[in-house]
């Protein structure tokens, strides 16, 4: 797990998206840890 203060402050929001019903997608899937954390956070891969 990451222990930057961005990560700490995505969180939140992750859950909080997902508590009301909000669709997310990530553009950051340049690497198998980004795509990895997205899934992990059920997040959308949003198109290249």
């Amino acid at each position: 797990m990451r222990s930057s203060k961005g990560y700490e402050q995505v969180e939140p929001l992750v859950e909080l998206a997902h508590t009301y019903g909000i669709p997310l997608a990530s553009h950051n899937h340049d690497c198998e840890e980004n795509v990895a954390e997205s899934q992990r956070r059920q997040v959308a891969r949003s198109p290249s």
